[in-house]
C-alpha cells in the first residue's frame, strides 16, 4: 500500500519532502513527510522551515565512528 501511495504522489507531481524529527528510544530516527499542493514547492519548503525553526530536532551525524 505504501509504495502505491508513494507512486501516486510522484505520478501527479506533488512536491514532497521528509526529514528526521526525533530519535526513538533505541536511537533510530523518526521522520516526518510533508506533501504539498501541486506546483507549491515554495510553500512546502516554507512550512518545513517553520517546523524546523520551531522545534530543535537532533542533528544526526552519521560521519563519525563510535
Amino acid at each position: 500500500f505504501y509504495m502505491s501511495f508513494q507512486f501516486m504522489i510522484f505520478f501527479i507531481s506533488l512536491p514532497a519532502l521528509s526529514f528526521p524529527v526525533q530519535l526513538s528510544k533505541k536511537g533510530f530516527p523518526i521522520g516526518l513527510q510533508l506533501i504539498g499542493p501541486f506546483m507549491q514547492d515554495d510553500a512546502l519548503l516554507s512550512i518545513a522551515h517553520r517546523i524546523c525553526s520551531t522545534y530543535q530536532f537532533p542533528f544526526l551525524d552519521l560521519t563519525t565512528k563510535n
